[in-house]
């Protein structure tokens, strides 16, 4: 019994009330989350790499994933053709008897035929899963870019930690990953894999039935079989082997039986019994056997029918690990060029530096996690009270030079297990060496004093000489560098103790400003990234992003008053995002609808948007941050109403629309999770990398001719 709306109800005791959320945290309170039982349905790092594989398998070799679709239909048919074997034995003996079995001939040909077909389908079923290991083994040779995509994913949703706007659903990414991946999926995708993997009884049961006129096998199965079949598959198969022609005798003596007990019904299902071996030699005898019977009791024994495999024509070759490096690059560098187009300049370092250590990590690079959270979030300052005295070293003392925090940070470092163990003894007992790297203008451009042999110190000498010349150049070098290129040599190429992110750890804990741009010289060279020479802001390539989403958010610059933004960042904002677009919209003669969300104008706002709606132009609506829930709900509504029915009217034509809305909004602002995981994100320093086209707009003819220049396909 249960109250609903102030009355109880009586209920049948199999009913369940299941509530759903699309929500990742809502919102319950202590009785609801007490009472209920919670399943989370949420995206793991396994499932979704999974899911990817299946994915990136249908997309890169679709005739394969068809094989191994084939492949799980033929394993469950048999799998359950065997079951239903054995529990017709099992009924036949408890229903019947044990005595009444053993004496009645007929029951005794049933149990042989029987046995005969299950080892026969025990055949099989080994081949059908050699096969399918076969094809397994296949797919999983794609399983880095799966991984690959998993980690893109875990990253794209760790944006939203930077600015709660950064959100973006699984459709998006989906989207995406199929974009890289290239190809396209099979008809059968979205509801083979329900089939194979749950293989329902109705499906088993709607085989069995099409499985009446025999078993379908490969002429290459058929020989490796026939030794197995026995007297079942002896019957019908005369002319096939002298072994078979041996037996004919008792077959003979078997149908004369048939004949006698089942009269003209007998004959009837004998004339039949040449059709029903066409499939298969063994089934159609095991079915001429039982089907001639008069007796009810005995049912009939029906073989599955299966698909051949290997199918003809369909190559079972690997893919090369030069391909699937390919798709690795393909996608990793379409996530971070898209992700680009949404952050500000201050916080793509960041982006492009997790990407490249998580790729690292994904390669197998020994950092562990006490160097990462080190590197991340700095030391945390436990109170530990270290010395030089816990590392067994009690000649030198600690350097007077370095500020305390600083001494301390070597200390933090120097409990690490690695090539970082113990630093703190080579740093007092190398103080002077030391000291010259920690006070050089560029340290990131010199080796470390750890990593030198001895009698190596006029090496450091000599650069610090020519310090000057080499620091001259660094911004050539950063500019020229492209991404995934050699780059200089490091001192692991040298052979030094420690790697590329030893080397950033320790300007991390000691030289923080020269920290970025050390991170930019990793990154170009260890991520190997395809980033497109043309402007970061594609108009057509925002607007062809647009039509999967209910319009483009433009994120502007943090207030002064928010400490998590950038000081400088609201000094580069030397035009406006909103004139720009108009500029652009004008260039290429596409009109323009401007509202301003406010209370007492949402009139306004939807007549901009339905205006362009009609007229295929741009809706520009600034300031949706300001404005209140309820009217931040009516804008949802309608965004998502105009988009549903060009979605389902419009697009159907096949023409390209140009209809397009741009909101724009600061960050950290309260803007619902359905209406922002909705939007396509883009940062206003992306729209304003576009050429200033103020100054040629004078005539349309200049301003026409610029805008054609640069968007040849509007």
């Amino acid at each position: 019994m249960i109250l609903f709306c102030g009355r109880r109800t009586l209920c049948h005791p199999d009913f369940r009330f299941y509530l759903a959320s699309g929500e990742q945290k809502p919102q319950l309170n202590a009785i609801t989350a007490s009472s209920v039982t919670l399943i989370n349905f949420g995206v793991s790092h396994d499932t979704l790499t999974e899911d990817l594989l299946t994915r990136v398998f249908a997309r890169v070799r679709p005739e394969l994933f068809k094989e191994r679709s084939k492949a799980l239909r033929n394993l469950q048919r048999q799998k359950d053709t065997l079951y239903r074997f054995s529990e017709t034995v099992k009924d036949q003996v408890l229903s019947g008897g044990q005595e009444a079995m053993l004496s009645s001939p007929k029951a005794l040909q049933f149990i042989t035929n029987i046995t005969d077909a299950k080892l026969q389908l025990a055949h099989q079923l080994a081949d059908t899963q050699t096969i399918l290991d076969d094809l397994d083994l296949l797919k999983d040779e794609l399983y880095p870019v799966a991984r690959r995509g998993s980690l893109l994913y875990s990253l794209m949703r760790s944006l939203a930690a930077i600015y709660p706007e950064l959100r973006f659903t699984m459709e998006y990414f989906l989207h995406l990953f199929d974009e890289a991946v290239g190809g396209s999926l099979p008809e059968e995708y979205m509801g083979t894999e329900t089939e194979d993997e749950g293989a329902d009884a109705d499906d088993a049961d709607e085989a069995d039935g099409r499985a009446k006129a025999g078993s379908v096998t490969s002429p290459t199965q058929q020989e490796g079989e026939a030794t197995a079949e026995g007297a079942a598959g002896a019957k019908a198969g005369e002319e096939e082997k002298p072994k078979e022609k041996e037996e004919e005798p008792k077959q003979a003596a078997g149908e004369a039986t048939v004949e006698g007990e089942g009269g003209r019904e007998g004959e009837e299902k004998q004339a039949a019994a040449p059709a029903e071996t066409e499939g298969s030699v063994s089934t159609g005898a095991v079915n001429k056997l039982v089907h001639g019977s008069d007796s009810d009791d005995l049912p009939t024994i029906e073989m599955p029918e299966v698909t051949p495999l290997p199918s003809s024509g369909v190559d079972y070759t690997s893919y090369t690990a030069a391909k699937v490096k390919v798709l690795m690059d393909s996608l990793t560098s379409l996530v971070y060029h898209r992700i680009k187009m949404c952050l500000f300049e201050e916080d793509r370092l960041l982006f492009s530096t997790l990407m490249c250590l998580n790729m690292k990590v994904e390669a197998g690079e020994d950092i562990t996690n006490e160097e990462m959270s080190l590197f991340l979030q700095g030391n945390p300052g436990l109170g530990m009270q270290l010395s030089l005295q816990d590392f067994d070293c009690r000649d030198a003392e600690t350097p007077a030079w370095l500020p305390t925090e600083k001494w301390e940070d070597i200390l933090a470092l120097s409990v690490l297990p690695g090539p970082l163990d113990s630093l703190c003894v080579d740093f007092a007992s190398n103080s002077d060496a030391w000291r010259e790297w920690y006070l050089t203008p560029y340290p990131e451009k010199l080796p470390l004093p750890y990593e030198e042999e001895p009698g190596g110190g006029g090496k450091t000498q000599e650069e610090d000489n020519g310090g000057e010349k080499m620091d001259e150049g660094t911004e050539k070098e950063e500019k020229e560098g492209g991404r995934g290129s050699a780059g200089p040599e490091t001192p692991e190429e040298e052979g030094g103790r420690l790697n590329d992110f030893h080397r950033l750890l320790l300007l991390r804990m000691l030289r923080q400003d020269r920290l970025p741009t050390a991170l930019l010289t990793y990154t170009q060279r260890h991520l190997a990234l395809y980033d497109p020479e043309e402007e970061v802001f594609n108009v057509n390539e925002i607007l062809k992003e647009a039509r999967k989403h209910l319009g483009v958010l433009i994120l502007l610059p943090p207030a002064p008053s928010d400490p998590r933004g950038h000081p400088a960042m609201r000094l580069k904002l030397t035009r406006s995002p909103v004139d720009e677009l108009i500029l652009l919209a004008k260039a290429v003669g596409i009109s323009v609808e401007r509202a301003v969300v406010s209370d007492g104008s949402f009139v306004s706002v939807e007549e901009a948007l339905d205006s362009a709606d009609k007229h295929e132009g741009w809706a520009v609506i600034e300031g949706i941050h300001l404005t209140t829930p309820p009217l931040l709900a009516k804008l949802t509504s309608h965004l998502d109403r105009i988009h549903k029915s060009r979605v389902n009217f419009k697009e159907e034509q096949g023409e390209e629309s140009k209809f397009c809305v741009f909101l724009t909004s600061g960050t950290n602002s309260s803007l619902p999770v359905s209406l922002t995981q909705n939007l396509l994100k883009v940062a206003w320093n992306s729209v304003l990398s576009y050429p200033d086209l103020s100054a040629k707009t004078d005539s349309q003819k200049e301003g026409a001719a610029a805008a054609d220049k640069k968007l040849p396909e509007i």
